[in-house]
């Protein structure tokens, strides 16, 4: 269901639109769309155990090659970096410049109080300021022939959708996202993935434009629900009538031209 529609909703039937989102696992014969298990990476930057690191800045002009490095140098001297925990990371439309490893968002943030005192002579300019992040995974190598950037097809159905959670040392969002495209294939389903920079998408089905309103509606009705980490989302709505209306977050089509532009994804 859409933002608008569920707006329509809550302006006609309920008292406000205010909304709390909750989640439900889905447990009928089994986790939906496998298991979450921390897993490991070849990545040489992702230790297991320590997710987060601290991003000094991120680059996108053309010479980002050049003050990444100048950066990473004019760090490694200020800060006596001898393990070599100051490093560069290729990022959606630059680089950015990492330091550290951590085990929680809140050691990483107070190393980051400590970085405040000699950033400007580190990092002199307007340039963004530094923030604690999450480092990614790599994507799996297997299977890309079920990539949807791949596809050219007109429309296809985003029904779930994976992200990391290091506090619960879930790190393995990519590998079970292609786990729950081959759960669903083999069962007979088209199913795709998508590697976001964040969270790892499944779709359901890759539909030409011209494609008939009861064929999607047909797909719609038998995958209509939409997941999150193996567990069915729900939107809580306010009544003064009834008390509180909880309903389910709906799978919706996403036009793949659009999708891959917002995504910076070549034809």
């Amino acid at each position: 269901m859409n933002k608008f529609i569920k707006f329509l909703i809550c302006l006609v039937f309920f008292s406000g639109c205010e909304q709390t989102v909750t989640k439900e696992t889905y447990t009928s014969g089994g986790s939906f769309y496998g298991l979450m298990n921390p897993t490991t990476s070849g990545n040489q930057h992702l230790h297991l155990g320590e997710p987060f690191s601290i991003s000094l800045a991120v680059y996108q002009q053309d010479d980002q090659q050049m003050m990444a490095v100048g950066l990473q140098q004019r760090a490694k001297q200020l800060l006596n970096d001898p393990k070599n925990e100051i490093w560069i990371e290729q990022v959606p439309g630059g680089l950015s410049v990492n330091y550290g490893h951590y085990k929680t968002k809140k050691s990483a943030q107070k190393q980051l109080g400590k970085l405040k005192n000699v950033y400007q002579t580190m990092q002199p300019g307007a340039y963004q300021f530094a923030v604690v992040k999450l480092i990614p995974m790599p994507d799996p190598p297997e299977h890309p022939e079920w990539n949807l950037a791949s596809q050219n097809c007109g429309y296809s159905l985003l029904i779930a959708s994976y992200y990391n959670v290091p506090e619960k040392k879930y790190l393995s969002r990519k590998k079970d996202a292609v786990d729950a495209v081959s759960h669903l294939r083999q069962q007979g389903e088209q199913a795709f993935y998508f590697h976001g920079y964040h969270e790892s998408l499944i779709f359901i089905g890759c539909m030409p434009k011209n494609v008939a309103p009861m064929v999607k509606s047909l797909l719609h009705k038998k995958h209509n629900h939409y997941y999150e980490n193996s567990q069915k989302v729900y939107t809580v709505y306010p009544s003064n009538k009834d008390g509180n209306v909880k309903l389910p977050n709906l799978s919706y089509f996403v036009d793949l031209e659009e999708f891959k532009a917002q995504n910076n994804i070549s034809k």
